[in-house]
């Protein structure tokens, strides 16, 4: 059973020190935050291996609250904290759709130039 009072404690000391939120995506999110002292940044992005965390520029390990949450250990001070989320599918599909429409523009290619070529080898 939950407990109203311990949920409120708990929710107390998470709202110490928030992130503003200064820009975000559906791939990126990123925040300034001011951290009174040493501590771990909590947040409710779900990580499920793609997620890289920076802080103020240099990419950082991150922790997993409650075996699922990304969290990141800051130190005492004014920090920019940057989530980015890089699925490595994205490039495979990029790949294969180049690859795709560059045999798509061959076979037009010939398509549309093969009867003249062939005409050509009749007539000589």
């Amino acid at each position: 059973i939950l407990s109203d009072q311990v949920y409120r404690h708990a929710y107390s000391l998470m709202n110490i020190d928030t992130m503003e939120i200064l820009q975000f995506g559906n791939t990126y999110v990123k925040g300034k935050v001011t951290v009174a002292q040493d501590g771990l940044l909590y947040t409710s992005i779900p990580q499920d291996g793609h997620w890289a965390v920076y802080v103020d520029g240099e990419k950082t390990e991150s922790t997993l609250v409650g075996g699922a949450m990304v969290a990141v250990s800051l130190p005492e001070g004014e920090h920019i904290v940057e989530f980015r989320y890089k699925n490595p599918s994205f490039t495979w599909g990029v790949v294969i759709s180049l690859t795709g429409a560059v045999i798509f523009a061959a076979l037009c290619f010939l398509k549309y130039h093969y009867p003249k070529i062939k005409k050509r080898k009749e007539v000589a």
